[in-house]
């Protein structure tokens, strides 16, 4: 799905002004335009005949898009499983934790365990 969403990509990268007929639940060009982009890649050719509906693009927006999480807890599909493992396993740890803790008032304990 992903060689999908590439392809889909580079034939709208850098073109401005493109219509949609949602009506047709197409890309709204001309036939030039079309032949202009096949010479430059056939495998357009198909994208011409079936292109994704708007709501699998945003799908695949989703999946695959540009958007960069940050922090120390994010990962990512171009993560190597070290990474990644490193990753949940520490999630995993604040998890455990947390169970330990049922509410705010479980904090609140002086030390000789009489609750301030």
């Amino acid at each position: 799905m992903k060689r999908e969403y590439n392809l889909w990509m580079s034939l709208k990268n850098g073109e401005t002004g493109l219509g949609w007929d949602a009506n047709a639940n197409k890309l709204d060009c001309l036939d030039e335009w079309w032949d202009m982009k096949i010479k430059e890649d056939p495998n357009f050719k198909k994208l011409k005949k079936k292109q994704p509906s708007l709501e699998l693009q945003y799908a695949w927006d989703q999946l695959y898009g540009d958007a960069v999480a940050g922090g120390d807890d994010c990962v990512s599909t171009s993560m190597d499983a070290k990474a990644f493992k490193e990753v949940h396993h520490k999630n995993v740890d604040k998890n455990v934790e947390a169970e330990y803790v049922e509410s705010d008032d479980d904090l609140d304990v002086s030390q000789d365990g009489t609750q301030v």
